[in-house]
Protein backbone atom coordinates (compact mmCIF):
# COMPACT_ATOMS: atom_id res chain seq x y z
CA UNK A 1 0.00 0.00 0.00
CA UNK A 2 1.39 3.47 -0.85
CA UNK A 3 1.70 6.46 1.06
CA UNK A 4 -0.81 9.60 0.72
CA UNK A 5 1.30 12.15 -0.90
CA UNK A 6 -0.18 15.30 0.67
CA UNK A 7 0.90 18.89 -0.13
CA UNK A 8 0.04 21.63 2.61
CA UNK A 9 0.24 25.40 1.96
CA UNK A 10 0.37 27.94 4.49
CA UNK A 11 1.36 31.58 4.35
CA UNK A 12 3.98 31.27 6.46
CA UNK A 13 4.97 29.13 9.95
CA UNK A 14 2.79 29.35 12.83
CA UNK A 15 3.69 28.57 16.47
CA UNK A 16 0.91 27.24 17.44
CA UNK A 17 0.83 25.29 14.49
CA UNK A 18 3.93 23.94 14.76
CA UNK A 19 3.06 20.23 16.22
CA UNK A 20 0.58 19.26 13.56
CA UNK A 21 2.86 19.17 10.20
CA UNK A 22 5.35 17.35 12.78
CA UNK A 23 2.72 14.64 14.01
CA UNK A 24 1.29 14.19 10.03
CA UNK A 25 4.84 13.64 8.77
CA UNK A 26 5.15 11.18 11.32
CA UNK A 27 2.26 8.84 10.36
CA UNK A 28 4.03 5.86 8.15
CA UNK A 29 0.61 6.71 5.53
CA UNK A 30 1.31 10.29 4.72
CA UNK A 31 3.92 11.68 2.58
CA UNK A 32 3.61 15.50 3.31
CA UNK A 33 5.00 18.67 1.93
CA UNK A 34 4.50 21.83 3.72
CA UNK A 35 4.73 24.65 1.20
CA UNK A 36 4.85 27.99 2.62
CA UNK A 37 4.65 31.69 1.07
CA UNK A 38 6.82 33.43 3.57
CA UNK A 39 9.78 33.06 6.15
CA UNK A 40 8.93 36.20 8.24
CA UNK A 41 8.17 34.73 11.16
CA UNK A 42 11.11 32.08 11.14
CA UNK A 43 13.35 35.12 12.52
CA UNK A 44 12.80 38.51 14.67
CA UNK A 45 9.71 40.12 13.19
CA UNK A 46 7.52 42.98 14.08
CA UNK A 47 3.60 42.28 15.03
CA UNK A 48 1.63 45.57 13.81
CA UNK A 49 -1.06 43.87 15.71
CA UNK A 50 0.47 43.55 19.14
CA UNK A 51 2.93 46.24 18.51
CA UNK A 52 5.82 44.47 19.21
CA UNK A 53 8.90 42.59 18.16
CA UNK A 54 8.08 38.78 18.14
CA UNK A 55 10.84 35.97 18.10
CA UNK A 56 9.35 32.71 18.53
CA UNK A 57 11.11 30.13 21.48
CA UNK A 58 9.82 27.02 19.42
CA UNK A 59 10.73 24.89 16.37
CA UNK A 60 9.21 26.41 13.43
CA UNK A 61 10.56 24.19 11.17
CA UNK A 62 11.75 20.70 12.51
CA UNK A 63 10.28 16.92 11.68
CA UNK A 64 8.60 17.72 8.12
CA UNK A 65 9.52 18.40 4.78
CA UNK A 66 8.65 21.85 3.93
CA UNK A 67 9.59 24.36 1.29
CA UNK A 68 9.37 27.99 0.91
CA UNK A 69 7.65 29.17 -2.43
CA UNK A 70 9.63 31.73 -4.55
CA UNK A 71 6.92 35.36 -4.21
CA UNK A 72 6.67 38.54 -6.47
CA UNK A 73 7.37 41.60 -3.47
CA UNK A 74 7.33 41.50 -0.07
CA UNK A 75 6.68 38.63 1.78
CA UNK A 76 6.64 40.11 5.41
CA UNK A 77 3.18 41.23 5.31
CA UNK A 78 0.14 38.78 5.06
CA UNK A 79 -3.36 40.45 3.08
CA UNK A 80 -5.59 39.23 0.54
CA UNK A 81 -2.73 39.31 -1.82
CA UNK A 82 0.82 39.08 0.07
CA UNK A 83 2.39 36.65 -0.25
CA UNK A 84 2.33 36.62 -4.50
CA UNK A 85 3.56 33.19 -4.62
CA UNK A 86 1.20 30.97 -7.39
CA UNK A 87 2.71 32.07 -10.62
CA UNK A 88 6.14 31.41 -9.55
CA UNK A 89 6.38 27.60 -9.31
CA UNK A 90 3.50 26.07 -6.94
CA UNK A 91 1.67 25.23 -10.00
CA UNK A 92 5.00 23.35 -11.01
CA UNK A 93 5.41 21.92 -7.37
CA UNK A 94 2.26 20.48 -7.41
CA UNK A 95 2.42 18.72 -10.74
CA UNK A 96 6.09 17.30 -10.48
CA UNK A 97 5.13 16.43 -6.19
CA UNK A 98 2.05 14.60 -7.88
CA UNK A 99 0.08 15.20 -4.37
CA UNK A 100 -3.36 13.28 -4.07
CA UNK A 101 -4.21 15.70 -2.58
CA UNK A 102 -3.59 19.57 -1.39
CA UNK A 103 -4.25 20.81 2.12
CA UNK A 104 -4.83 24.91 2.30
CA UNK A 105 -4.61 26.58 5.49
CA UNK A 106 -7.80 28.92 4.77
CA UNK A 107 -9.38 30.38 1.93
CA UNK A 108 -8.67 34.24 2.75
CA UNK A 109 -5.96 34.83 0.16
CA UNK A 110 -6.78 34.58 -3.70
CA UNK A 111 -3.17 32.77 -3.69
CA UNK A 112 -5.27 30.04 -2.05
CA UNK A 113 -7.88 29.98 -4.30
CA UNK A 114 -5.71 29.78 -7.21
CA UNK A 115 -3.90 26.46 -5.69
CA UNK A 116 -6.95 24.80 -5.50
CA UNK A 117 -8.01 25.65 -8.96
CA UNK A 118 -4.08 24.29 -9.83
CA UNK A 119 -4.38 21.29 -7.73
CA UNK A 120 -7.99 20.01 -9.24
CA UNK A 121 -6.98 20.60 -12.73
CA UNK A 122 -4.09 18.35 -12.19
CA UNK A 123 -6.75 15.67 -10.60
CA UNK A 124 -5.63 16.45 -6.83
CA UNK A 125 -8.51 16.69 -4.08
CA UNK A 126 -8.75 20.18 -2.44
CA UNK A 127 -8.97 20.23 1.56
CA UNK A 128 -9.63 23.09 3.67
CA UNK A 129 -8.51 23.92 6.99
CA UNK A 130 -9.85 27.24 8.74
CA UNK A 131 -9.80 28.15 11.93
CA UNK A 132 -13.10 30.39 11.41
CA UNK A 133 -15.07 27.62 12.41
CA UNK A 134 -13.86 27.50 16.02
CA UNK A 135 -13.68 23.62 15.88
CA UNK A 136 -11.70 21.81 18.18
CA UNK A 137 -10.65 18.25 18.64
CA UNK A 138 -7.62 15.71 17.15
CA UNK A 139 -6.86 17.74 14.09
CA UNK A 140 -4.95 14.29 12.83
CA UNK A 141 -7.66 11.97 13.26
CA UNK A 142 -9.59 14.67 11.51
CA UNK A 143 -7.37 14.77 8.87
CA UNK A 144 -7.01 11.30 8.00
CA UNK A 145 -11.16 11.01 8.46
CA UNK A 146 -11.15 13.70 5.45
CA UNK A 147 -8.30 11.52 3.32
CA UNK A 148 -10.14 8.56 3.76
CA UNK A 149 -13.65 10.07 2.94
CA UNK A 150 -12.24 11.36 -0.24
CA UNK A 151 -11.92 8.37 -2.99
CA UNK A 152 -8.21 8.81 -3.79
CA UNK A 153 -7.22 6.67 -6.79
CA UNK A 154 -4.14 6.46 -8.78
CA UNK A 155 -2.83 4.31 -11.54
CA UNK A 156 -5.89 1.95 -10.43
CA UNK A 157 -5.31 1.35 -7.18
CA UNK A 158 -7.31 2.38 -3.97
CA UNK A 159 -5.87 4.25 -0.95
CA UNK A 160 -6.60 3.80 2.40
CA UNK A 161 -5.45 4.65 5.59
Amino acid sequence: MRKIRLAYLVTHPIQYQAPLPRRIAEDPDIDLTVFYGSDFSTKEFRDAGFDRVITWDVPLLNGYRYEFLPAIGRTDRLSFWRPFTFKYGLRKRLKAGRFDALWVHGYARWTHWVAMIIAKTQGAHVMVRDEAKGRSGDDLAELKAALRSLDLKRRGSQVSL
